[in-house]
């Protein structure tokens, strides 16, 4: 008998990237099934004492990665905080994971349409994603931002680059088990000397997708956008 889906719920406290990698490691699993959407649930009255966990106590910080983690979030319980709370709520939110979407609801009710046929780890998810102004996010994180452990880093590169430069600069991260664990997700869509269709990178800690895609347009500006979500991202910028 076909099955169509099957959901996972974990519990609250949980990590889900151990049950988001073995879709990816497993071969019997990776054959028959994909990671369709990663949903949270997040309270709306109580979301940004649960995000404001302290750099000095890292074990707190899991709403934080389940965020960065999260492909969707629902902003859940809105009757009970203000339009202006909702606001820093998904403004906070955004400054952890750019790329998420957040759908406002009550008692976690939201159409199943929002929530199935995602993809949210396909790579043509990422080339959708290409034109969000990720660094405004950066720059308002800048201004705003709490000491948080969890955050995010948007690159710009101009022009193109080496594909062998961009594979060892990725490995000297993802092959190093001390942080490697402190890269919870990667997003890019680089230009490559040589090559006319964009490479693109979608990434669950050390579990990578990449492969080239779809050309560039004619008269597209060729340049490189690489998101990182992670544990002390900021401290890495430089890196």
């Amino acid at each position: 008998q076909k099955v169509d889906r099957v959901i996972i719920e974990l519990a609250g406290a949980a990590d889900p990237a151990p049950v988001i990698q073995c879709f990816f490691q497993d071969e019997e699993i990776r054959q028959n099934f994909k990671v369709d959407n990663i949903v949270g649930l997040l309270d709306a009255k109580r979301a940004m004492a649960k995000l404001a966990e302290n750099k000095c106590d890292p074990a707190k910080a899991t709403p934080s990665a389940q965020v960065a983690f999260s492909s969707t979030v629902l902003l859940n319980k809105i009757d009970l905080a203000s339009e202006d709370q909702l606001l820093k709520v998904e403004q906070r939110l955004k400054q952890i994971n750019p790329t998420v979407k957040i759908i406002r609801c009550k008692n976690a009710r939201v159409p199943s349409a929002d929530l199935f046929d995602v993809g949210a780890l396909d790579l043509e998810r990422v080339l959708e994603q290409q034109n969000m102004d990720w660094q405004k996010q950066q720059s308002d994180k800048a201004k705003t931002d709490t000491d948080n452990p969890i955050s995010s880093v948007a690159l710009h590169i101009p022009g193109s680059m080496r594909l062998e430069w961009m594979q060892m600069a990725m490995n000297a991260f993802l092959c190093n088990q001390q942080i490697v664990n402190d890269f919870f997700r990667i997003n890019a869509v680089l230009s490559i000397d040589g090559r006319d269709d964009k490479f693109v990178i979608q990434g669950v800690q050390m579990t990578v997708l990449e492969g080239f895609t779809v050309p560039w347009a004619p008269g597209e500006t060729r340049e490189s956008k690489m998101l990182f979500i992670g544990r002390n991202m900021d401290e890495r910028r430089d890196e």
